[in-house]
């Protein structure tokens, strides 16, 4: 959240092969996913989410993150005004928690 242009960075670099995903996978990308892909297996194996293919689900996690926070200047276009972070962050945890855990936290004032 404090470096939203790093989202972006990682988005360009992703969108070509080649020897500067190679690095940013095996530096920053491979380290999270495997930190956090076996918290996804065991949420699914307790049924706390639905059994779904874990690397899908765990870039779509990744990049909604990022990609939320690169682009949260475009949010006011829509209606909403989050530019300040510590409002952001709790919208997110707000919008992940119901969409992919289907669990309900208190609505974001």
């Amino acid at each position: 959240c404090d470096e939203p242009e790093l989202g972006m960075l990682i988005s360009r670099i992703c969108a070509e092969k080649g020897e500067k995903l190679d690095f940013l996978i095996e530096k920053l990308l491979r380290p999270y996913h495997d930190a956090f892909r076996p918290l996804l297996l065991e949420a699914m194996e307790a049924k706390v989410i639905a059994r779904q293919p874990v690397e899908v689900l765990y870039f779509m996690l990744l990049h909604a993150v990022a990609m939320t926070i690169s682009y949260r200047h475009i949010l006011e276009y829509f209606g909403e005004q989050l530019e300040e972070i510590e409002r952001l962050k709790a919208a997110m945890t707000h919008c992940v928690l119901a969409t992919f855990f289907g669990k309900y936290t208190e609505e974001v004032s």
